[in-house]
Parts: structure tokens; C-alpha cells; sequence
């Protein structure tokens, strides 16, 4: 009888004993879902602030570049011709203010046959170990004609442009549009640098523009900034 008696306060005892257990796994259960809710949702709030400020930062940077592009291709606007000396005034500024512009280039819009005309012309300019590149022979090509800095690009001076789809594409579409466009993002020069283009069209001084038709005929060039991602 003892013995019996002995058996029913263990398991009483014991019985106590998985109760508290259990309701304490539980309370341990809900506290590490609460913390684990919490530590998520101030994770996210952190990862929502830092795209935040990134995309702030980028809309910042790219409304400052664009503004870039606008005032400089105005300049084609204010002279029927923007020389050397001119460009470099202008666009030496922007290019060691922001380190991520890579450079800032005048495309001209040159004719086959008057490329002789031309070539003298551009000598004029000060450029005389100007090098016209021309992969393929075509009626039209747009060549690099102004480029700032010059000096760690000038092997690029004188390339025809329109060879490269990544750029001339989205140039066509500027003309099309009458407006600034920017390219896709691609990788460029290393493996972890993305680069992009922001272009707009330079029209013929006073040239009608009103129509896609006036737009391509009075097409003078473009003006294009080289830009990295920072």
C-alpha cells in the first residue's frame, strides 16, 4: 500500500513537472517568435532605409547630370559652332567637379563626302594628330569630335559612335523623342564597374524641329556623358 501510495505522489510530482515544462517551452516558443518577428521587421526597416538613401543618392546624382547634359548641349543653341576652346570651358568644370563622370563627348554628324572638308576643318581646332576611325565605309558616320578630358581619351577620338549599338540606339530615340534619354546599365572597363550614357540631340542653330522628319534632317550631332555608378 505504501508502495502505491509512494508511485502516485512521483507521478503527481513529475506530472507538475511536465506541466511546467511545457507551459515554459511554450512562453519560450512565443518570446523567440516575438523577437524573431521584431529582429525581421527592424532588418527590413534598415534594408527599406539603406535602398532608400541609395535611390535618393541616385536620383540626386542623375538629375545633377542631366542638367549637365541640358546646359552644355544649350551651348549648340547660343553659336552656330562650339569650338575647342569653348567645349573644354565648359565641360572641364562638370568633369573634375564629379568623379564619376568618366567623360563628356561632342558626336558630329559627318558625311562621307565631306570628310576631306571636314578632317581640315577639325585641324583648325587644334586637334592636328586628329585620327578619323572608321571600321566600316558608310554615307554617314558620327564621330567623336569634341572629348573632355582628352588627354586619357584621345585613342577614342575621331571613332565612329554609330557602330556601337549600346549607344546609338538609345541616341536614335533621343532624336525620335527630342529629348535626354539614358542608356541601359552595362558593365564596363572591369568587371564591378557599371557604367551608363545620358545623350541628347543637337540640332542645326534656328533649324525646324517640330516634326521626327525636321528632327532628322536638321540633326547636327549629340552630346553624351560617360558616366560610372558610385
Amino acid at each position: 500500500k505504501s508502495s502505491k501510495t509512494g508511485n502516485i505522489f512521483s507521478i503527481k510530482k513529475t506530472y507538475s513537472a511536465y506541466i511546467i515544462l511545457i507551459v515554459l517551452l511554450i512562453i519560450s516558443f512565443v518570446i523567440f517568435r516575438i523577437t524573431t518577428k521584431q529582429i525581421e521587421n527592424d532588418l527590413n526597416n534598415q534594408f527599406d532605409k539603406a535602398v532608400s538613401s541609395i535611390m535618393n543618392r541616385f536620383e540626386v546624382q542623375y538629375e545633377n547630370k542631366y542638367n549637365i547634359v541640358k546646359s552644355t548641349s544649350g551651348l549648340y543653341q547660343l553659336v552656330i559652332e562650339v569650338v575647342r576652346d569653348y567645349f573644354d570651358l565648359y565641360s572641364a568644370v562638370p568633369v573634375n567637379t564629379y568623379p564619376s563622370i568618366l567623360s563628356i563627348n561632342y558626336i558630329e554628324k559627318v558625311y562621307d563626302k565631306d570628310l576631306s572638308i571636314y578632317k581640315y576643318f577639325i585641324s583648325t581646332q587644334g586637334y592636328y594628330d586628329y585620327s578619323f576611325k572608321l571600321p566600316i565605309k558608310k554615307e554617314i558616320y558620327y564621330a567623336i569630335h569634341h572629348i573632355m578630358p582628352y588627354e586619357i581619351n584621345k585613342h577614342r577620338h575621331g571613332f565612329d559612335i554609330s557602330t556601337q549599338e549600346l549607344f546609338f540606339k538609345p541616341a536614335w530615340k533621343s532624336v525620335i523623342e527630342n529629348q535626354i534619354v539614358a542608356t541601359e546599365c552595362y558593365v564596363s572597363r572591369s568587371n564591378d564597374t557599371l557604367s551608363f550614357f545620358l545623350i541628347a540631340p543637337i540640332f542645326i542653330k534656328d533649324s525646324k524641329i517640330n516634326t521626327v522628319e525636321d528632327r532628322k534632317n536638321n540633326l547636327k550631332g549629340f552630346l553624351k556623358i560617360f558616366e560610372f555608378l558610385t
